[in-house]
């Protein structure tokens, strides 16, 4: 009993220095009926919390009206498996939670990036999606796109024949046809390149 009362001194006296030591003025502590908790007074930002404002924000705003530079932030503020490493039924239910919000919003990026041929901003959405999901067709798919509209025919035959392997070895699946067809692409631009000009 004396050891927990002990570790909770040493615990709430550390909070109190530290943010002393940034120039805190308020008691970030307080006492109450049931026992102690932190200042509920006290200012607090979290990247999760923001994260889900703004993507309830995007989902609620019309697609032809995209702030490019706040939706950015949203998805510079999913940087990996929320909690990764925890176990508890609640820490998987957010993750599995998070990372259905954070692809679905990707999704919505890939599609207008492509709309507004924004290939830069496509490539990154897309590959931060198949981060989450490898196999996700329409990512790969938007890859080879973002490549061809950037002029680099080559670079999406690679991602082809890479995304090719991973889905037949991981997957049992095969390329889907809108695939096949921008690799046909790939290749014409590709052969475009090496045609000798005439002097």
């Amino acid at each position: 009993m004396q050891k927990g009362r002990n570790c909770l001194y040493w615990s709430t006296s550390t909070l109190r220095q530290c943010l002393k030591a940034d120039g805190f003025e308020m008691d970030p502590i307080v006492r109450t009926a049931s026992g102690l908790q932190l200042n509920p007074e006290i200012p607090r930002w979290h990247d999760l919390d923001l994260f889900e404002k703004l993507a309830d924000s995007v989902r609620k705003g019309s697609t032809n009206a995209y702030n490019i530079e706040e939706y950015l932030h949203v998805v510079d503020l999913y940087r990996g498996p929320y909690l990764e490493g925890a176990y508890y039924d609640w820490a998987v239910n957010d993750r599995h939670r998070l990372e259905v919000q954070a692809g679905e919003l990707l999704s919505r990026f890939i599609d207008w990036t492509l709309q507004k041929q924004r290939f830069s901003n496509t490539l990154d959405y897309a590959l931060r999606l198949l981060d989450i999901d490898p196999s996700h067709n329409d990512a790969h798919l938007a890859v080879m796109k973002a490549f061809l509209g950037l002029g680099k025919p080559k670079d999406a035959l690679d991602h082809f024949e890479r995304t090719e392997r991973l889905l037949r070895t991981e997957y049992d699946e095969e390329p889907t046809i809108p695939m096949l067809e921008y690799r046909q692409r790939a290749l014409l631009a590709v052969d475009q390149l090496h045609e000798p000009t005439i002097q």
